[in-house]
């Protein structure tokens, strides 16, 4: 079936069709342009974010174009037009009954970042929305639409019975706004992806959305991080078909996280849970962990800020030991947990063979803790981004953890900014990258450390030789920006800095 493409700017219109591919600019003969259009029967829409008119085209040019297209033929229309500003001038050039005739092919419409909500800007929306019937992907993320503009959208929208994913994130809508929504969704039987994360939305709003997604028994995506809900009514979300969940940024508190155990244990697909920020403590990471006990299928978890502390991560040591073979990512940063956490979570990482990214920074680790950490991290041969930012580790710690680290060959990116590291570790990891032809280092953070001068000569060592020798190195990064390297020292880094990225600077505080 002949697909044309259509640039929102006026600048390229093509069709495409196997085993031929014919591509026209503005400066083409119309009658050409005409012959590319007639008898498409699918159609994609594309704009530039931010983007602006060719030189010499008119809206009305772009527009006819839109309604040179024979309605009769299209079966499917997609619309990606995120932050392409020129949309709505657009649309003012063409008559209201022409774009209607278009509805009934558009399946994906993608309109974010346009002020959408905005009153001038919201007229056309709610009247196209009745008319699509073959929708089924819907964004209008940061379109800044309000209460106000839901009061517009919602009844059009609860007649688009057919979508299955829908973006409403980074808007404004509050309460009011979530109880409209809420109607609306209530008849999206095949809803497979809800996102209404960066709202306003408080507990009455977000028990009214929980109450209509017990009508989609298809939810796989539910996304409502910073909203404005605690625990009230979290035990109205029953769904059981969950495999991402992202309750992140909500002021949940560990007390309610009793009554989502429920529901972690009756989605055993879940893949993806994010409860950042949510003031778990270590009641919290108990519950979390026994409601993940069966979730075999978990690939990412996250929670960061919850000041789980020790004894939290005890429970969750538990859970990764027993349910965790397929963990990919783990955030653990800003959970008060020290040596002794760190060393009963040492002994769960050979439980995940296939972990490629851990975050602990922030923590209170110390030079025990990561010697502790060392030791399990060689069993994660999949490892490649480690975060130990901010953990009061010191040289001593260092040295045993670039000894782990170098083990892992996959390792990409090691951050370590603002800790006590000295010039020991700076040599060190010298010594060792000369060495070691088979690390895949790409990226070293060391800023804010107390890295003086006799370290980053080590370092330009390291660097002259590669440079000097044509050496192979897949380092591409090097920050050691904030230590106490004088000029005459960030001065030889530079000279011998090669293809690596070298940073120096110092900031005022």
């Amino acid at each position: 079936r002949p697909t044309a493409m259509l640039t929102l700017d006026g600048a390229l219109i093509g069709r495409f069709w196997p085993p031929e591919r014919i591509v026209a600019g503005m400066r083409t003969s119309r009658w050409v342009r005409d012959q590319l259009i007639k008898g498409a029967q699918k159609v994609l829409l594309k704009g530039r974010k931010n983007g602006t008119l060719g030189m010499n085209v008119t809206p009305a040019d772009v527009a006819q174009d839109l309604m040179r297209f024979e309605q009769d033929s299209l079966v499917r229309v997609e619309i990606e037009a995120a932050g392409c500003w020129i949309l709505d001038t657009i649309l003012h050039g063409v008559r209201k009954t022409q774009l209607m005739g278009w509805n009934g092919a558009i399946a994906s419409l993608d309109i974010s970042e346009n002020c959408t909500g905005e009153r001038f800007r919201c007229e056309w929306l709610p009247e196209g929305l009745r008319g699509c019937n073959r929708l089924s992907r819907l964004s209008l993320r940061d379109d800044s639409i309000t209460d106000s503009s839901m009061h517009r959208l919602a009844p059009p929208l609860s007649t688009r019975t057919n979508l299955t994913v829908l973006n409403l994130s980074h808007n404004l809508i509050c309460d009011d706004g979530a109880d409209l929504l809420a109607s609306a969704i209530s008849n999206m039987s095949r809803l497979f992806h809800l996102d209404v994360g960066s709202n306003d939305i408080g507990d009455e709003g977000i028990s009214s959305l929980f109450e209509a997604l017990q009508n989609c028994q298809s939810l796989a995506m539910l996304e409502l991080s910073f909203n404005d809900f605690g625990s009230d009514g979290l035990g109205l979300l029953t769904n059981t078909t969950l495999t991402t969940l992202d309750l992140s940024g909500n002021s949940i508190g560990s007390q309610a996280m009793e009554r989502l155990q429920p529901l972690l244990s009756a989605n055993s697909s879940l893949s993806h849970l994010d409860l950042g920020m949510c003031e778990l403590e270590s009641h919290g990471a108990e519950a979390v962990a026994k409601g993940l006990g069966r979730a075999t299928s978990l690939r990412r978890l996250e929670l960061p800020s919850n000041n789980i502390g020790d004894r939290g991560l005890l429970f969750l040591e538990s859970l990764l030991s027993s349910s965790c073979r397929n963990l990919v990512y783990l955030d653990l940063s800003d959970n008060a947990i020290g040596p002794r956490g760190a060393a009963a979570f040492a002994n769960s990482l050979p439980q995940c063979p296939v972990l490629s990214h851990l975050d602990l920074s922030n923590n209170c680790l110390q030079g025990g803790g990561v010697a502790h950490l060392a030791v399990g991290i060689r069993a994660c041969q999949k490892l490649t981004r480690l975060d130990l930012s901010q953990n009061d580790v010191d040289d001593m710690g260092g040295k045993t953890l670039l000894d782990a680290v170098l083990c892992c060959e996959k390792v990409e990116c090691l951050e370590l900014c603002e800790n006590d590291l000295g010039d020991q570790t700076a040599s060190e990891l010298a010594h060792r990258l000369r060495r070691n032809g088979n690390s895949k280092l790409s990226r070293v953070n060391l800023c804010a450390n107390r890295i003086t001068s006799k370290g980053a000569d080590a370092l330009a060592e390291m660097l002259a030789a590669w440079t000097e020798f044509g050496l192979p190195t897949t380092l591409k990064s090097l920050n050691l920006e904030n230590n106490c390297l004088d000029q005459a020292a960030k001065s030889r880094l530079h000279e011998v800095q090669g293809s690596v990225v070298v940073s120096t600077r110092n900031f005022s505080q």
